[in-house]
């Protein structure tokens, strides 16, 4: 910062502060208390919402997403792990009394069987509908009812 002449200019003599960082004035406590009363009660609305609707995690069609979800997770699974415990299966029974390879082809093909059949009852079963809560339990059989 030096002049055409190579000498430093003198520091102004006004009252200006220092360069440096500027900080912003203090937030209102009042105003924060506001703040905070009105999302404190947006938050309670909606959760008193979410219970009236006896809704979680979205709803019931975002729940039956989840729910649709595992289930079709848990198909390919059943697809590889009853062939594979057929296969254990029938290796077993080779091994005890003989008649290689027909143990282990004959316990893949059951484990595929069985594992084919339980993927058509969950989807059988995904067909129905769900019951609700209140079906799980008869008003005699209901927790928390008199008898």
């Amino acid at each position: 910062m030096e002049d055409r002449d190579g000498r430093i200019p003198p520091p102004p003599e006004d009252d200006s502060p220092p360069p440096g960082p500027v900080y912003p004035e203090l937030p209102d406590p009042r105003r924060i208390q506001e703040i905070r009363r009105q999302l404190d009660g947006d938050l309670a609305r909606r959760r008193a919402e979410r219970a009236r609707e006896g809704r979680r995690f979205g709803g019931q069609k975002r729940g039956k997403q989840f729910m649709d979800i595992g289930t079709y997770t848990l198909i390919p699974m059943l697809l590889l792990a009853g062939p594979a415990v057929g296969y254990g299966l029938g290796w077993l029974a080779e091994h005890w009394w003989g008649g290689s390879p027909w143990g282990v082809v004959a316990g893949v093909l059951f484990g595929l069987a069985a594992a084919f059949r339980q993927v058509y009852l969950i989807l059988a079963g995904k067909a129905a509908p769900l019951p609700s809560r209140d079906d799980e339990h008869p008003p005699e059989d209901r927790p928390g009812s008199p008898s």
